[in-house]
Formats: structure tokens, sequence, C-alpha cells
């Protein structure tokens, strides 16, 4: 079993549109981009969007998995994310952080928001920061 989990920060006066887009988005009915996102939640300084799903072996389809979330990253006023990907009997595989170099700005479209985000493996080395390309 793999097990993908972590958070989405998003803008907190933009809240009824981020709820609207992960309540809209095209989510697998099956396998491997299924709805395992919580309601939008206030925190502090930013709501939060905690998500975790067990898979078969999303390892795999890792690759599909990954555009399918930024695709959706692209539709939410958002900040910041941490996705964590662990094996079952092997531990963590890898850690991933994204960050919205437009912040809060919400004057920006959505798809001219600047995404980036870097890798960590295992062991915690983190990679250099790659920019996140929209699908429009």
């Amino acid at each position: 079993e793999t097990i993908v989990y972590g958070y989405i920060r998003l803008a907190p006066d933009k809240r009824e549109h981020n709820r609207g887009a992960l309540a809209d988005f095209p989510y697998d009915t099956v396998y491997p981009f299924t709805n395992i996102y919580s309601e939008v939640r206030p925190g502090y300084g930013g709501d939060i969007v905690s998500f975790a799903g067990g898979f078969k072996s999303l390892d795999d389809e890792w690759n599909e998995w990954e555009a399918r979330f930024e695709e959706l990253l692209f539709r939410l006023y958002g900040r910041s994310v941490q996705v964590h990907l662990e094996h079952e009997t092997d531990g963590l595989i890898k850690t991933v952080g994204y960050l919205c170099k437009d912040g809060w700005d919400a004057t920006k479209a959505l798809s001219d928001r600047s995404w980036i985000k870097w890798y960590y493996d295992k062991n915690g080395t983190e990679s250099d920061e790659v920019p996140v390309i929209s699908i429009k």
C-alpha cells in the first residue's frame, strides 16, 4: 500500500472560491486521483485543507497523480503545500514542497500565479526548486 498525505494552505479571503474549486474538480472515481481532500478549515494565518489516502501502488502512478494535483493547485488561491508519499513497508519515499510566489495576492489570475516545487528524498536531501507549469 502507498499512502499520500499532506496539506494545502489557502487564502482565507478566497474561502468560497476555494471550496467551490475543490468541490467542482473532476476527480477520478476509482484511481489514482480520487477526492481525498477535507473541507476547507480556518486556521491561523490561512485556511487549511488536509488530505490523506491509501492506494494499491501510487508510487507506480506518481507522475499522473502529481500532474493532477498540480492541476488542482492552479484552481486554488493557495500559498504553500506539503505532500508526503509513503510506502507501507519501506516508509517515507518522498516529500514535495510547493510554494506560490504570489502569496495571497488575489489580483492575479489563477493561471498566472507562479508556483515552484522541490523534492526531499527519504534521507531529507532537498532538490533544487522547479517551476510548476500550469496546464491551461
